[in-house]
């Protein structure tokens, strides 16, 4: 950006618009950015240290400069999976709510099943559905 400001008419005659990715800690130079698609790294060449450094610290760099796709992609998650929990609680109501008329009708709390004693609790706002074994 500064280039294109320093040097008006050449930027403009031969079309500089050159745009730089931010990477935390380091000025996006176009010299940087020439040494990394040249392919060539020559003994009288300074290599960035970003070339030098582990795997490991490349993925560390790679996910701290993709914070915000991460972030998206775990909004995303947790409001697809509060959707599928409401679908999830809504469903459950209806069980419980025709398992109520049962127990109602025939005047019980509780009743055997394969699975164990299903038990109807009171509780302040409705019933609590308990599988005693």
């Amino acid at each position: 950006m500064k280039l294109r400001e320093q040097y008006k008419l050449i930027t403009a005659e031969y079309g500089c618009n050159c745009i730089f990715k931010r990477t935390k800690n380091c000025y996006p130079s176009p010299v940087l950015h020439a040494i990394k698609n040249s392919g060539q790294d020559g003994p009288d060449i300074t290599i960035p240290m970003s070339r030098a450094v582990s795997k490991e610290k490349k993925e560390t760099v790679y996910e701290e400069l993709n914070i915000h796709k991460q972030t998206e992609n775990l909004t995303r998650r947790i409001v697809e999976l509060k959707k599928q929990r409401r679908g999830l609680d809504k469903a459950i109501g209806k069980v419980e709510e025709e398992l109520g008329k049962i127990f109602d009708n025939a005047g019980i709390d509780c009743i055997e099943t394969e699975m164990g004693m299903l038990v109807r609790r009171k509780k302040a706002d409705g019933y609590e559905w308990l599988i005693e074994l």
